[in-house]
């Protein structure tokens, strides 16, 4: 149970009560994180988006990568993911990631406010 998978997307910019659900799961054991980011944003701007973020969980294992930038990279990613251990933080104004993520039966989604 030490390691979890998140998939953070977003459009304009990354918020950061990410860090407050990263804590949540930190606090449950999870010490190792592999993050995937779906943004239009791409390479390598993504890391810099990310910057508040990685120093804020620096005590944290991560593995962070660009997943794409459209709802079908979201569709692609979360259909290769196990449920259990996967927590989908979507800080985009469009609804179709949420619809696409419910399609699929994704259980753990969390909305937050950019």
């Amino acid at each position: 149970m030490s390691e979890h998978n998140l998939v953070i997307v977003y459009e304009d910019g990354v918020p950061t009560s990410i860090l407050r659900h990263i804590y949540k799961l930190g606090a449950k054991g999870y010490k190792h994180f592999n993050i995937y980011v779906i943004s239009p944003k791409g390479r390598p701007h993504y890391l810099e988006d990310l910057r508040s973020v990685i120093q804020g969980v620096i005590a944290y294992s991560l593995r962070i990568s660009y997943a794409g930038s459209t709802i079908m990279d979201l569709r692609r990613i979360a259909e290769k993911l196990p449920r259990e251990n996967t927590t989908y933080i979507l800080a985009s104004p469009s609804d179709g990631y949420r619809e696409v993520l419910g399609e699929i039966g994704a259980e753990n989604i969390v909305r937050v406010e950019v």
